[in-house]
């Protein structure tokens, strides 16, 4: 049909959508900047991004089709999850329908709901019913009882050793729009580069690395390459060729590299002496997936500065308490014998130390 009458990028993901659902596979467009693409359920497990330009964050709903919680494409990931313990996602969803009955009732509404993400914490909806169930006056008590255990569980997961390359953002010297497969299960990325070929993984949070594995593509392996770590915003040299352990020299190696010191943001690979492929015989380097084992980590910041402040007292606004400024300051009349000063944070936040700076 399309060597018949022609078509560009819509016409593409429609057919490529069509053959998926043909063969009862989910599959839909996707919009991305000036261009369509399509996603489709692999194996019944992963969902895959095909004919690809933008990659999965820029890629948004499409007109005309019904979305999961109406919201852009990499969703259809996080409902694929929710779905995958289905008795828990029906319970969650029955105390969502539960809970927006409970309109004048905020304390009620907001304990149902919260029941329900510790039944299927995946559940979107259900987190967006909820904050909206907390800007109404809940009792501090419901608050401490209720969501500080899931925050402390939820701190403890974070901190646990894990991948945490998995499905961040890459950046490559050669062929972007294959770049994301390099931290996703499945797929390849090469270089026709034959020297300084590049690939960045971009960490998000401070991460601890304990170790790097990095399976190569086919024969096209670096056999000399430098591993830079990005390191309180420096980058910084932390491993070599030689430093890692490669399984083999034949096809599809696995090679190990052994972490480092320094919370680290970025890693990036600078590749040097390259194999020609045996297939395409123009692709001298390539990775079908980086795995860093390691712990996230916060980055501590400051919730506080130029935030809204609230005084007890009608001389002193106490603007000034949160303008980062040590020359100025909040004075309260001497009569004041007792007050507050309300700071309205930005949400709810993890708090690691308050600092007051005192006059006199």
């Amino acid at each position: 049909w399309i060597t018949i009458v022609g078509g560009v990028c819509g016409a593409i993901s429609r057919f490529g959508t069509h053959m998926a659902q043909a063969f009862g596979i989910p599959g839909t467009p996707v919009g991305q900047p000036g261009h369509c693409a399509f996603i489709w359920l692999q194996n019944g497990v992963n969902w895959l991004l095909s004919y690809d330009v933008s990659g999965w964050a820029a890629s948004s709903t499409h007109t005309g089709i019904q979305y999961t919680w109406k919201r852009p494409a990499p969703f259809f990931t996080m409902m694929h999850e929710a779905q995958k313990d289905l008795n828990n996602y029906r319970l969650s969803e029955k105390l969502r329908i539960i809970g927006a009955s409970f309109v004048s009732d905020k304390d009620l509404k907001f304990s149902v709901l919260e029941e329900g993400t510790s039944a299927c914490p995946l559940n979107y909806d259900l987190w967006s019913d909820l904050k909206d169930a907390m800007t109404g006056e809940v009792q501090e008590e419901l608050i401490e009882s209720a969501v500080l255990p899931y925050l402390r569980e939820h701190e403890q997961d974070f901190s646990e050793t894990k991948d945490v390359a998995l499905k961040k953002k890459v950046t490559v010297s050669a062929f972007q729009s294959r770049a994301y497969r390099i931290t996703s299960v499945g797929g390849e990325w090469w270089s026709d580069q034959e020297t300084g070929a590049w690939v960045e993984v971009h960490l998000g949070n401070p991460c601890s690395v304990d170790q790097v594995k990095i399976h190569w593509w086919g024969i096209s392996y670096a056999r000399e390459y430098d591993v830079m770590a990005e390191i309180g915003g420096e980058y910084v040299k932390v491993a070599t060729r030689s430093d890692e352990d490669r399984e083999n020299l034949h096809y599809n190696p696995w090679g190990t590299i052994a972490g480092w010191s320094g919370l680290t943001t970025a890693l990036k690979f600078e590749l040097k002496t390259g194999r020609k492929d045996p297939w395409y015989g123009k692709y001298f380097f390539g990775m079908r997936q980086v795995v860093v084992m390691g712990r996230e980590t916060h980055e501590a910041s400051v919730v506080s500065r130029g935030r809204p402040v609230f005084t007890s007292f009608s001389d002193s606004p106490g603007a000034n308490l949160v303008d980062g400024d040590l020359e100025t300051m909040t004075q309260w009349s001497a009569i004041h014998q007792h007050g507050s000063a309300n700071i309205q944070l930005p949400g709810l936040c993890v708090l690691y130390s308050v600092g007051i700076e005192w006059e006199g």
